[in-house]
């Protein structure tokens, strides 16, 4: 997986039809980017063409080239409001469960000498014994808890999943395909309704298929 971008937050999302509609001189950000990297790319090869056409913020690895276990699109907006559209790619989209994570060494870049598993985004750097809140943000009733002992003793909680969500989508990960980057990820838990809940339903429903 590519390293962290700079990337938009969860509210800028839109769907193909939507940036479809707007002219040249009212794209978003977004658009605009993919509409000078297609410019850019013109004679350097069709996958140039075809990366410039997607999102540039869901650049994570191949994820929107790829679509879900049920043939959706790998996006928290094509399963969410254009679920009836089936994709015709053949590359899929999968993340592991939290039940997976709660041993340690399935988390990326475990250190077996040190028994630390030690991953970035952005400016931070946490391990399993860092605060969900001092990774995440917001405000959590278990957010003094660390991250791993909610992956051992919170499967009840949102939190279990957002955890996985993060672990699937950091380099190192086992995941194939993850659409989001890990910054990305914490804006989705950071975002407003029902931004947060699509994506977090999209996470339990889509991406936590091995175990």
């Amino acid at each position: 997986m590519s390293k962290n971008l700079n990337i938009s937050t969860p509210e800028t999302e839109t769907t193909d039809a939507e940036s479809m509609q707007t002219g040249v001189f009212g794209l978003t950000s977004d658009a605009m980017a993919r509409r000078r990297m297609l410019l850019k790319s013109l004679g350097k090869g069709s996958s140039v063409i075809a990366a410039a056409a997607i999102p540039m913020h869901t650049l994570a690895a191949t994820g929107t080239l790829a679509k879900t276990a049920n043939g959706m699109r790998c996006t928290v907006s094509g399963n969410q409001s254009a679920i009836h559209s089936q994709t015709t790619v053949s590359d899929v989209c999968v993340g592991y469960s939290p039940g997976y994570y709660k041993m340690v060494s399935h988390w990326p870049n475990y250190n077996s000498t040190t028994t630390l598993a030690t991953n970035s985004f952005d400016t931070k750097t946490f391990t399993q014994n860092s605060k969900f809140s001092d990774v995440f943000g917001g405000s959590s009733s278990i957010g003094s808890i660390t991250l791993i002992d909610i992956m051992k003793s919170y499967p009840s909680s949102e939190e279990f999943h957002w955890i996985a969500a993060l672990l699937n989508s950091l380099p190192g990960s086992p995941a194939t395909n993850f659409p989001y980057f890990a910054s990305k990820v914490v804006g989705f838990y950071l975002a407003a309704e029902p931004m947060r809940t699509n994506a977090l339903n999209f996470f339990k429903g889509y991406m936590e298929v091995h175990n």
